[in-house]
C-alpha cells in the first residue's frame, strides 16, 4: 500500500502544486495560456466501491467507498484535486472510468493475459467463480471522451466514462477463447480447447462484485458516446496481435534495401557481401512480421515477455495480483 499512497497521494499533491505554479505564472505575465490552461485528472470508478446486488449505476453523485487500499488512494487523490480547485481557483477537471481494453495494453492485465498465456498453453486464471461484473471501455473510446471533456468541460466539473457494457470476467475469458478458436486453431502441444486452461483461483481480499457508470451526463454536455461494442472490439484487440510499430519498421527496411540493392545492381558493380547482408536482413525482417504470432506464442511460453510472468502476490492497480499473475484492467 505505500507505493499508493506515494504516488496517488503524495504524487498527486506535487503535480497539483507544480501545475499551480505554472498556472499562476501564466496569470500574472498576463499570458492568454492561462485561460486555456486545464488540469484534467483521470481517475478511475473504483474510488465509489461495490454495485453489490446487480442494481444501480455509479453518477458523479455517487459517495466514495473504496474497498482496497488502491481504490482508497485514488479517491484521497480525487478529493485533493478538488480540493485545489475550490481553495485555490486552479481550473481542474476530474473524469472517473470505467474498465479499459484494447491493444497496446500491459500484458498482465485480463484480456492482454488471457491471450496470451491461451496461446501460451498456459493456465488462464479467473477469481472465485468469475461472476464480478465489470464495465468495459475500449481505450479509443476513452481517449474520445478525455479529448472532449479537456477541450469543452467546465471547470470544476466531474464526468463518469462507462463502455455501457457489463460482462462478468468469466464470460470474457470464453469469448477471447471462442475468438482465439476461431483466430489460431493451430493450438500449443497437448490444449484441445483454449476454455480447458481456465482455472478458478483465490478472489484477492477486497475484491468489488460490480461496477458499472451511468453516463448520462457526459452524453449530455458533450456529445460523447462509446462507439465500439465489445464484440467487435475485443475481436479487433484478439486480432491485433501484430504491432503497427512492427509494419512500419519492416515496410522502412524493405523499402531501403530494396533501394540499396538497386542502386549497387545500376551501378554495375557486384552485390558484394553487404548485399548479401541486405537480403538476409530483409529476410528475417519479413519472417519475423508474417510470424509474429508464433513468436509472441513462443516468447510467451518462455516467459520472455514482459509482464506475462507469473507474478508474486502483490497489489497492482484495481488490486491484487494473485500468484497465477492476473489482474483486472484500468
Amino acid at each position: 500500500p505505500a507505493a499508493f499512497l506515494e504516488t496517488n497521494v503524495h504524487g498527486t499533491f506535487v503535480l497539483l502544486e507544480e501545475a499551480r505554479r505554472y498556472w499562476k505564472s501564466l496569470t500574472a505575465s498576463g499570458s492568454p495560456k492561462a485561460q486555456d490552461f486545464r488540469f484534467h485528472h483521470i481517475s478511475t470508478d473504483e474510488v465509489f466501491g461495490d454495485l453489490s446486488g446487480g442494481q444501480g449505476f455509479f453518477t458523479e453523485e455517487t459517495p466514495y467507498a473504496p474497498s482496497s487500499p488502491y481504490s482508497a488512494s485514488k479517491a484521497a487523490s480525487d478529493h485533493l484535486v478538488r480540493a485545489w480547485q475550490r481553495t485555490y481557483g486552479l481550473p481542474t477537471l476530474v473524469t472517473n472510468c470505467s474498465n479499459n481494453y484494447g491493444p497496446r495494453q500491459f500484458p498482465e492485465k485480463l484480456i492482454p493475459l488471457t491471450i496470451l498465456n491461451a496461446l501460451a498453453g498456459r493456465e488462464l486464471p479467473v477469481y472465485g467463480d468469475g461472476g464480478q461484473i465489470r464495465d468495459w471501455l475500449h481505450v479509443e473510446d476513452h481517449v474520445r471522451a478525455l479529448l472532449l471533456v479537456l477541450a469543452r468541460g467546465r471547470v470544476g466539473e466531474t464526468y463518469a466514462v462507462g463502455g455501457h457494457c457489463e460482462k462478468k470476467n468469466i464470460d470474457v475469458v470464453r469469448a477471447i477463447c471462442e475468438l482465439l478458436e476461431e483466430m489460431a486453431p493451430q493450438k500449443p502441444t497437448g490444449v484441445s480447447r483454449y476454455a480447458d486452461l481456465i482455472r478458478f483461483v483465490r478472489v484477492r481480499p477486497g475484491h468489488d462484485s460490480r461496477y458499472a457508470i451511468d453516463a448520462s451526463k457526459i452524453a449530455a454536455e458533450l456529445g460523447w458516446r462509446p462507439r465500439e461494442s465489445f464484440a467487435t472490439g475485443l475481436r479487433k484487440t484478439v486480432r491485433r496481435k501484430r504491432s503497427r510499430r512492427v509494419h512500419i519498421f519492416a515496410a522502412v527496411v524493405l523499402v531501403l534495401g530494396i533501394l540499396t540493392i538497386l542502386a549497387t545492381v545500376a551501378g554495375g558493380e557486384p552485390l558484394g557481401a553487404s548485399g548479401v547482408v541486405t537480403l538476409l536482413a530483409l529476410l528475417v525482417v519479413i519472417l519475423a512480421t508474417v510470424f509474429e504470432d508464433r513468436l509472441n506464442a513462443w516468447f510467451a511460453r518462455k516467459r520472455l515477455l514482459p509482464g506475462t510472468e507469473h507474478a508474486a502476490a502483490t497489489f497492482e492497480e484495481d488490486g491484487y495480483v494473485s500468484a497465477t499473475g492476473v489482474t483486472e484492467s484500468r
